[in-house]
């Protein structure tokens, strides 16, 4: 009938609406976590404390949004700080803190193989 008719209507009128506020609300969200990720970053908050790290807030980035590329890029900067750490503690003698930092570093992006040579050298001077 044309009661039901547009009843189905209203109800995926308001389906689509909730839906655009639900986007524009996690859209708002990425903005804000990718804005406490990079100044997480800025200040070398890389992984730890946990909950207020670079690291953190761009996973939570990427639970919103898998592909989005800022979060992405910020991941890979928090190995390039963590290499550039790792390669000056190394060049003064501190293994164990070159340690240290190549055991977060691996804790936030295990996958990262530039860490692995990392690991090596540190392994090497031991």
């Amino acid at each position: 009938s044309a009661t039901e008719s547009a009843a189905t209507t209203v109800e995926m009128e308001t389906l689509i609406h909730t839906i655009q506020v639900v986007d524009e609300r996690l859209a708002q969200q990425a903005q804000y976590l990718l804005h406490r990720a990079d100044q997480a970053l800025q200040e070398r908050r890389l992984t730890t404390p946990f909950e207020d790290s670079a690291w953190a807030n761009y996973l939570a980035v990427l639970a919103i949004d898998r592909n989005d590329t800022q979060a992405q890029a910020g991941l890979q900067r928090i190995v390039e700080v963590y290499q550039l750490l790792i390669h000056n503690a190394l060049r003064r003698g501190e293994h164990e803190l070159a340690s240290e930092l190549l055991t977060r570093a691996q804790a936030g992006s295990p996958d990262a193989p530039e860490l692995e040579s990392l690991r090596q050298d540190i392994l090497g001077t031991h």
